[in-house]
């Protein structure tokens, strides 16, 4: 473990990351995980009248804005930030793929790749015995891949893993956007080492994604008005959406990457990958969709049963939504596809698809 010079840390965790899969890995103290901007932000998320939106921010502040004192056992954090993984054998795949001049329902393309949270968990576990093994059988440890209440883009930022986007996501040297993160906690006292990520990250003038976003969602400083967010209309507005609701989700059946695939840097990097040979697999292996979506057929959805559906959806992204809340959503992509005649024509039948007042209360709130 090293202790002396800045040069020998930074090789470690350099070295670190290599062997566990990671992108760039640095390393906060306690003394360095300042509450103030962790506060500042939940604050600042809150006031852009978020209050209620994802119920575990509120019940959980005092953990997120101190996660040190939450653990006393804690000595050093660990921040990493990792690359999704593609899955050429998604069985996202076996989806009705979406028809010429019918109403489709797109998946942002991250949920085609490895689940992130099953591929961060392997990684910290990798890096977890590898700290034991360097150290203490005994070292305790608490691993998160956005799955317990912490803040990690916060805590990314003050690690100097990338700069803040003004889509409020965390830009990160080679991945724009797209990259994904997790912390471990660790009874390990390791070395602190802490990033400089470069200033060509810096938006600058350039404002796609505010331009872009088909809700108007993002706010000042890249702090989301949550309930417009397509994303959280797809994966967290739980029971029937009302019409307007539909029409804010527009053709969304799980997640929106809008304000991620219309960043520059993502575009250059993603044909960058390309040209040098990294990243063909998944992108031969889905059809052409919007933002580079996939697009899977919204009625033909509908009719596949909630048992099969729940089968292939099992193990990826959209499992987080289950298959009422996707065929919810793809009722509200066939909608807002559809004229008002073409939409009153086929309700009553469609309704009769699903035993769900879930589905069954959004086709009756067709405007």
């Amino acid at each position: 473990m090293p202790t002396d010079s800045p040069a020998k840390q930074a090789s470690f965790y350099r070295d670190l990351a290599a062997r566990c899969g990671a992108n760039q890995i640095a390393c906060l103290k306690a003394e360095s995980c300042s509450m103030a901007p962790l506060k500042q932000r939940l604050d600042a998320w809150r006031q852009a009248d978020n209050n209620g939106a994802l119920p575990y921010l509120d019940s959980c502040s005092a953990i997120l804005t101190d996660p040190f004192t939450a653990r006393p056992w804690a000595r050093s954090l660990l921040v990493l930030s990792f690359s999704p993984q593609p899955d050429p054998a998604s069985p996202l795949l076996q989806l009705p793929p979406a028809r010429p001049g019918c109403p489709a329902a797109t998946i942002a393309r991250y949920a085609l790749c490895v689940d992130y949270h099953r591929h961060g968990q392997s990684i910290l576990d990798l890096l977890r015995h590898t700290i034991a093994g360097n150290n203490s059988p005994d070292a305790q440890f608490d691993a998160c891949v956005d799955s317990k209440p912490v803040m990690e883009k916060e805590l990314a930022l003050m690690a100097g893993l990338g700069v803040r986007g003004r889509n409020g996501l965390l830009r990160t040297p080679g991945q724009s956007c797209q990259a994904h993160l997790a912390v471990l906690f660790t009874s390990s006292d390791l070395p602190q080492h802490l990033l400089v990520p470069p200033t060509s990250l810096h938006c600058g003038d350039c404002h796609a994604c505010v331009t872009n976003c088909p809700t108007h969602a993002i706010g000042k400083d890249g702090i989301l008005a949550v309930r417009k967010c397509r994303s959280w209309l797809a994966n967290e507005k739980r029971g029937p959406l009302s019409w307007p609701e539909q029409l804010a989700l527009g053709p969304t059946l799980f997640a929106c990457s809008t304000c991620t695939s219309c960043c520059p840097d993502d575009i250059n990097a993603t044909n960058a990958s390309a040209s040098a040979g990294a990243g063909n697999t998944y992108d031969a292996c889905r059809p052409a969709a919007p933002q580079g979506d996939y697009a899977v057929d919204a009625e033909e959805l509908l009719r596949l049963p909630s048992a099969e559906l729940s089968r292939l959806i099992a193990g990826t992204a959209l499992d987080h939504a289950g298959a009422t809340q996707l065929k919810r959503n793809a009722a509200a992509a066939f909608a807002v596809q559809s004229s008002p005649e073409q939409r009153r024509a086929r309700q009553a039948e469609l309704a009769t698809l699903s035993n769900s007042p879930t589905v069954t209360q959004t086709i009756a709130n067709w405007g």
